[in-house]
């Protein structure tokens, strides 16, 4: 009988619901002064990421298929079971239109990538490995899903709500690429209201009013409680970046080659 994976839980879950609020509601306000537009009021009470549900009861949780266990720094990982197959299958997504999703929606190869705004070595792999693999993107090889894991504190839950509205409005790819270029080579940057607006502005999200009321939209959190299900059904450590390339699970912000690579293995097992 399978083991139960492990729930993934977020700073936000552990230290409550309290914190959120003035967060938001900074972001509001900044984006008030910014358009010069009235915001709706800003709830207080619903989690950045909701804590994943838990399984049904009489049923086992999936095993930590992709359970890569290093760190921050982390090691490359295959997985190779028929069930760790399926399970991965199961997360990637493929649906069409998708603003959070880069490449065709039949390619051959699925990258979904959990990643935290604040995480130093997400913005690494942003910043030099996700552009070089931009060439499997344009040839139709490979599709780039991203999921938000948010773990170091109150400033990456909003943020990944602020990175959910810009995608709202279609500019989430430009959101990823202006914070993540904007990242300090070491330590967690500092993502307040006020830079999270600007960055959603130079990102060219032409709605403030509508940036703000949506990071607190139910469409929102409905996204991000999906992403948390996600990684509780993959088992995923608490550290991120974490990558899943077809059936091959990479964390860490691994040299490119590591990604190359996995891409061509993938490919030439389709074949």
């Amino acid at each position: 009988m399978s083991s139960p994976a492990p729930e993934v839980r977020t700073d936000a879950d552990r230290h409550g619901r309290r914190r959120r609020a003035p967060l938001v509601a900074g972001i509001a306000a900044a984006a008030l002064l910014v358009g010069g537009l009235a915001l709706g009021a800003v709830r207080g009470n619903s989690p950045a990421t909701p804590p994943a549900p838990p399984a049904p009861a009489g049923t086992s949780a999936p095993t930590s298929a992709a359970a890569p266990t290093t760190g921050e720094g982390g090691t490359p990982g295959a997985t190779g079971t028929s069930e760790t197959d399926r399970l991965i299958a199961s997360v990637q997504r493929r649906e069409k239109d998708d603003p959070f999703a880069l490449g065709k929606v039949d390619a051959p190869v699925v990258l979904v990538e959990f990643s935290d705004w604040r995480c130093p070595f997400c913005a690494l792999w942003a910043t030099t490995t996700k552009p070089e693999l931009q060439r499997f993107v344009d040839d139709g090889t490979l599709r780039i899903e991203y999921r938000d894991l948010p773990i170091f504190g109150e400033q990456s839950q909003v943020a990944a709500r602020a990175g959910r509205a810009a995608g709202m409005q279609g500019r989430f790819w430009e959101f990823y690429r202006v914070v993540f270029d904007a990242a300090p080579q070491r330590g967690h940057p500092d993502l307040t209201p006020e830079k999270l607006v600007a960055f959603a502005q130079q990102a060219g999200v032409p709605d403030m009013k509508k940036f703000g009321a949506d990071m607190d939209s139910p469409e929102v959190t409905a996204q991000l409680r999906r992403d948390a299900e996600d990684a509780r059904r993959l088992g995923a450590p608490g550290s991120v970046p974490l990558f899943l390339i077809g059936n091959e699970a990479v964390s860490g912000a691994q040299p490119t080659e590591v990604f190359v690579q996995a891409v061509e293995r993938q490919v030439a097992g389709k074949r």
